[in-house]
């Protein structure tokens, strides 16, 4: 997909309801170049909790002053045809955190996926995520996965909009990955720490953050060692 018209905002983690990101969810507010932009809030991942869509609305209307609308696709009731409105008539597309590989069966299964990358190939719409939300727009991502008593992470497959590989909550996992990446096939990502996202905007890329610790980097995995450059 060309790369000139997309405005992505892609958040490695971070608690929305203790407002870690707000400075991150600011921007995606201003990125939309609209007063009161319509958000669209996709809460798939965590199969559209209600408590989790109450944390949303609380920053993006009440902070924000935004209108938000939720797109919940667990419901059996909603049609194509409102789903493909709910995606057209908005100025943000914001998806929530959890369970990637669920969120992908789902959407694949009611055709999503196909809705998502033909929005994304017009123009104006601000797309972003958190973690699961920020893995699904590129071609892979990184996931975490409890095996007894240890996690280990494997590769998932996104929609393929952006190339490459996503891997969020890097200040965290980073000490985890290094020993398993070189079995699964990794040999270089994009990585974000918590509270810290990557920024596309019409074929410029920047870095937006909410503390001076977290940044995103180009990693490349060489042996069992990763090395990575900020890309700040």
């Amino acid at each position: 997909m060309d790369l000139k018209h997309i405005k992505l905002v892609a958040i490695g983690g971070g608690e929305i309801a203790n407002k870690e990101t707000l400075p991150v969810d600011k921007f995606i507010v201003d990125f939309a170049g609209r007063r009161n932009p319509r958000v669209l809030f996709i809460p798939t991942a965590t199969s559209d909790s209600q408590v989790y869509v109450d944390r949303f609305r609380a920053v993006y209307e009440k902070e924000l002053s935004c209108r938000t609308n939720v797109l919940r696709l667990t419901d059996a009731k909603i049609d194509k045809e409102e789903i493909e409105r709910s995606i057209s008539e908005t100025d943000v597309i914001y998806v929530g955190g959890g369970d990637t590989g669920m969120m992908m069966d789902v959407w694949r299964e009611r055709g999503v996926d196909k809705i998502l990358s033909k929005a994304m190939a017009g123009n104006g719409i601000v797309f972003a995520g958190l973690s699961a939300g920020a893995i699904c727009w590129f071609k892979e991502g990184l996931t975490d996965v409890e095996a007894g008593k240890e996690t280990t992470y494997q590769k998932i497959k996104g929609l393929g909009l952006i190339n490459g590989l996503f891997c969020p909550h890097f200040n965290i996992w980073e000490e985890g990955l290094a020993s398993c990446l070189p079995g699964i096939g990794v040999k270089s990502f994009i990585a974000a720490d918590n509270c810290a996202a990557l920024v596309l905007d019409n074929g410029a890329t920047k870095i937006v953050s909410a503390n001076p610790a977290s940044s995103v980097y180009r990693v490349t995995v060489e042996g069992n060692k990763l090395v990575k450059r900020d890309l700040r």
